[in-house]
């Protein structure tokens, strides 16, 4: 009887030892099949979706160096123009009249210095005349205004880069592409300035060559007629600028994106009168805080979709990580730049969405 209760007892403790053993094996498996579904949750993939507003990628927007009334608008939103073409006129009476009284007072003066150059040279200082009237009038029209603002613009934009390049926002590659730029402007700046020299001495050569003809004498009288002459043709080449900058022409071919004023419109100089962009390119500009702007780089691909009909989903790599004053905390511009997929859609002004690929185990490091 002892012998089996031995026996007894050695089996329900074997018994027991099996049963916990397969508890803790199941608990081990349990929690191990647990920590796998965590790490796989922990790296699946994502999409952040955040709003994003539409630009044209290359705008114009015009104003008026001078203050007048708005006479005519030739075209309207939504229109496309060409380089050149004319977009609206301002009114100025006293533009006209000024016009009128210098280009009749410097062609009175331009006829005495002909016929002067006749009585005091003959017939061989005629062409000089000619010619240094036809200089003039070359001289009065070039201007190396646009050259510079070129060059300005791109030697901003090269220390621009140069700082993004230091703050790790943008590549070596736009770095170099803003110096060739910078290069090129430069170059041609110095063309134009070398050709308004040229003809600058051209006209001085012309005017010491009919002076010589003449062999006029240093009287008073002469000294009072050259300084009549200098400032007439001043006083002509003002007010011909001042007249022609009341009709406003399209400096860029595009689509009109937007007209602020109307006809009759009383306006000062300096206001925006009319936006043209060119639509064949579009920026996404998605404002972000400075941490998020960190984790994003220039070149990473993220997905648009585009507010057309029917609506567009597209990739495209981030073009560029910029800094921009803002009120809020959005002190950085995502900026996405594609080719627009609806090129006769107007989407500038709409919202669209970016999507943000990233892992579920950097959600928290995205404070959106």
């Amino acid at each position: 009887m002892d012998a089996n209760s031995g026996k007894s007892k050695g089996f329900k403790r074997g018994a027991n030892l099996a049963l916990w053993t397969l508890v803790l094996v199941g608990v081990g498996l349990a929690l191990s099949g647990s920590g796998a579904r965590s790490l796989s949750a922990s790296h699946r993939e994502i999409q952040t979706v955040l709003p994003a507003s539409i630009r044209p990628h290359n705008m114009a927007t015009l104003t008026s160096a001078f203050p007048g009334k708005i006479g005519e608008v030739y075209v309207s939103q939504g229109a496309h123009v060409e380089v050149g073409d004319t977009l609206m006129n301002l009114v100025n009476p006293e533009f006209e009249l000024e016009y009128e009284r210098a280009k009749l007072r410097y062609a009175d003066l331009q006829e005495l210095v002909m016929s002067r150059s006749k009585r005091a040279g003959g017939s061989q200082s005629e062409p000089d005349a000619q010619a240094l009237v036809a200089a003039q009038d070359r001289l009065a029209g070039f201007s190396v205004n646009e050259a510079e603002t070129a060059y300005k613009s791109a030697a901003a934009r090269l220390s621009e880069m140069e700082k993004l390049v230091q703050a790790n926002l943008a590549t070596d590659t736009e770095l170099e592409q803003a110096k060739r730029t910078e290069e090129n402007e430069l170059r041609n700046l110095r063309s134009e300035r070398e050709h308004l020299s040229r003809l600058r001495e051209e006209v001085a050569v012309l005017q010491a060559r009919i002076e010589n003809a003449r062999n006029a004498s240093s009287s008073a009288e002469e000294l009072n007629f050259k300084v009549q002459l200098r400032e007439a043709e001043a006083a002509f080449r003002i007010a011909k600028a001042r007249l022609e900058s009341q009709k406003l022409v399209a400096t860029v071919s595009g689509t009109v994106l937007r007209t602020m004023v109307n006809a009759g419109d009383q306006i000062p100089s300096g206001v925006p009168l009319l936006q043209i962009g060119q639509l064949d390119q579009l920026d996404f500009d998605v404002p972000v805080g400075a941490n998020l702007a960190k984790r994003f780089k220039v070149g990473e691909m993220v997905s648009v979709r585009i507010p057309t009909e029917p609506p567009v989903k597209a990739p495209a790599p981030i073009s560029a990580i910029v800094l921009v004053p803002a009120q809020d905390q959005s002190a950085y511009t995502v900026r996405i730049t594609m080719k627009n997929p609806s090129p006769s859609a107007v989407l500038v002004g709409l919202s669209a969405e970016v999507e943000f690929p990233h892992s579920e185990a950097e959600w928290h490091a995205f404070r959106f």
